[in-house]
This record gives structure tokens, sequence and C-alpha cells, in this order.
């Protein structure tokens, strides 16, 4: 039987007002439970309607964008369209974060570099002869202080990422620190160097791909260097080991992911070669009053049990110096800084990863100094 190209019409017609109403009655019936979309927007708000607003166009342009920002189903209409174009072109709809080579990336600008808030050098060198004037002072009670740079993901695969994402310069606030702590006697571990040396000798990845920071396995291999260096200091009687294994199945954490949530695709990413470290509950713990002052580096360390087995229950986490976690990642007051509380720690722990040397410490080692300064 011969079709008529007017009923084809029709039933193209017929097909594509449905697809056009679905998303009005799903919005409307509230049919479904959908997950929300994860990232930081900005939505769209109402122009005023005014007779201008309307000749120009503008409120009929806002009311559709705030219609389709505001829209019940707009996450999974979203999250379809996104690994759509992930699936076929590489293409994420994340500012910020890029795919190369099986790892995703979050670049600041394009032509990224180490020079992003270069502070130079006076302000930095101000901050480290502080903190040696604490540790001088906090030494004849043996507290430790130990200063850490967390590995860079964008050097470690600096193989993978394309070349117009850096550009060559001489100094960054990277390469200042790195000096300067290396011509001071204060405790210090590179990790972003160490990393490197490590590429080609371990058999895991030390991210996670879909991550920004380091994964579980990493984060352990930098905690048991920390024990390494610190039992060689003045609190070495109060260092145990602990052992762990890793292992042989694949699993993944949240956090290894947690740069691709931004990304909001429907399928989850799922990366074979992940693997998680299983402590031995029978090796010795720790048990060291530690003060950490750590951006969200440590975060891996802090909600997973590698805090609880290599520092002990009494650790207070100093988030970006602005908000305190216990043990049990609760958010607790923030109380000040004095001397009588610092020389009853072991470790004082600052941590920073290389983009967030900026405004290294957040404040932390000026508040450090003023609390030993004062009798």
């Amino acid at each position: 039987m011969k079709v008529s190209n007017t009923y084809i019409k029709r039933v193209l017609y017929i097909i594509v007002l449905l697809g056009m109403l679905l998303p009005a009655f799903l919005h409307i019936f509230k049919v479904g439970n959908y997950k929300e979309l994860g990232g930081v927007f900005l939505k769209t708000q109402p122009v005023s309607l005014t007779l201008n607003t309307i000749k120009t166009g503008a409120f009929q342009d806002s009311l559709q964008n705030y219609l389709k920002d505001n829209l019940f189903v707009r996450a999974p209409f979203v999250r379809l369209r996104n690994q759509f174009d992930f699936y076929l072109y590489d293409t994420l709809h994340a500012g910020d974060v890029y795919y190369f080579d099986g790892q995703f990336f979050r670049f600041y600008m394009y032509n990224y570099s180490d020079e992003m808030g270069f502070e130079g050098w006076d302000i930095n060198e101000e901050r480290i002869r502080k903190l040696e004037v604490v540790k001088d002072t906090l030494d004849k009670y043996n507290t430790e202080i130990l200063s850490v740079i967390t590995p860079s993901k964008g050097h470690y695969y600096r193989d993978k990422v394309k070349n117009d994402f850096f550009r060559s310069n001489r100094w960054s606030n990277l390469a200042v620190i790195d000096s300067l702590y290396s011509m001071s006697n204060l405790n210090y571990i590179n990790f972003d160097e160490w990393f490197l040396r490590l590429k080609d000798t371990i058999v895991r990845p030390l991210f996670g791909s879909g991550g920004i920071h380091w994964n579980q396995f990493g984060a352990t291999l930098a905690m048991d260097s920390v024990l390494r260096f610190l039992s060689k200091t003045k609190i070495q009687d109060k260092i145990n080991f602990p052992s762990w294994t890793l292992s042989d199945k694949h699993k993944q954490l949240d956090m290894d992911m947690d740069l691709l949530n931004t990304a909001n695709l429907l399928f989850k990413y799922k990366d074979t070669s992940l693997r998680i470290v299983e402590l031995n509950n029978d090796s010795p713990k720790n048990d060291l009053k530690v003060i950490v002052n750590s951006d969200s580096y440590f975060d891996v360390i802090s909600w997973t049990n590698l805090r609880q087995t290599y520092f002990g229950l009494n650790s207070e986490y100093r988030y970006y110096n602005r908000v305190n976690y216990d043990i049990n990642s609760l958010e607790i007051p923030k109380t000040k800084l004095t001397k009588e509380m610092l020389i009853k720690q072991d470790l004082i722990l600052i941590m920073y990863s290389i983009p967030n040397l900026t405004d290294y410490s957040r404040g932390m080692i000026d508040e450090l100094y003023e609390a030993v300064i004062q009798e």
C-alpha cells in the first residue's frame, strides 16, 4: 500500500510535537526522581516585563532561559546531551575540565602554567622566616613541623596533555617556595618531584582518572613517606608503620571521579586499572597529636581510615585554615592557636597543592608565629 507524503508529514509532525511536549508533561506532573546536576550553575533570572523588553525580545529570551534552567527534568536531558557529545567527540560541557587519552584534567586557563597567582619572593621569604622562628621555638618541646607540597596530576601526566596548556616560565610559587625550603632548616617534602620519580616503577595509577587529587593508593604511599621522615626526628619513638596490601580486584572510590562528576554524564565512568589499599587491622597504629593545615588533598586521607591509622584519633584537620574537622570528618569549632596548645602537639603538618600555593597556608603560618612569640 502506497503511503502518501501528507500522511508521513502528519506522523512526523505528531512525533515532533510529542517530543516538544514531553518535558512540559514531566515537569507539570513531576514524573520521576532525577539526580541533581553536579557543579556550580548561574541560573537565569527573568527580565522585568515592560513594553521595551517585549519590543527588544529581552523578556522573551530571559523567560525562555529561565524555563529551561528551572525545568524539573532538566538534569536527565543535560546528562543525555553531555554523554552523547563525550562518546562521539570527547567533548565535555564542564568549565575548566578537559579529557586527554583516558585522563581528566582541570586547567584554570588555556595556556595554563604554574605561574598563576604568582606572589614573588618577598612575601614567601617572610612566611618561611616566620616558620623558622616557630620551629626553633617548638623544637624545645619536641613538636615537629613538616611542610608538604602535593603532586600535580598535570605534571604527572604531562605527556598526555596538549602542549597548548603549558607555557614556559622561569618562576612560579612552586619554584620560589621549593627554593626557600631548600635553603632553610625546615622539614619539607616535595611529593610532586617524588611522584615523577616513581612514575615508571608503579604498577597502578596514583591518581583517579576522573579525579583531580591523588587516589587512596597514592595517598598511602605519601603517608608511608611522611612516617619514614618522622621516624628520623625527635618523635621517632612514637612512630609505628602500618602494613597494607593493594587489592587485586578493581574498586574505585567516589573521590577518584570527583572532577568527572562535574561533567554530568549519563553513565558512570569506570577505570578498571584502579585499586584500593587494604590496611592490615592487626598492624600497629599511631597515637599522635596532630594539627593538619591542608587543602582538599587531605580529604582522601581523612575520609578513609588512613588518618586514624597513620596519625591516630587525636588529629585536627584545618581545611584551608577555615573549617576544622575532627577524626570523624565532622565540623568542630575553630579554636585560636596558642603556644600552650602547640607545645602539646607531636606534629604540625602543612600540606598544599601547587594551584593553592598562592596565599600559602591561608594565614596559618602567621597564626603559628603570633602564638609562639606571645609570652
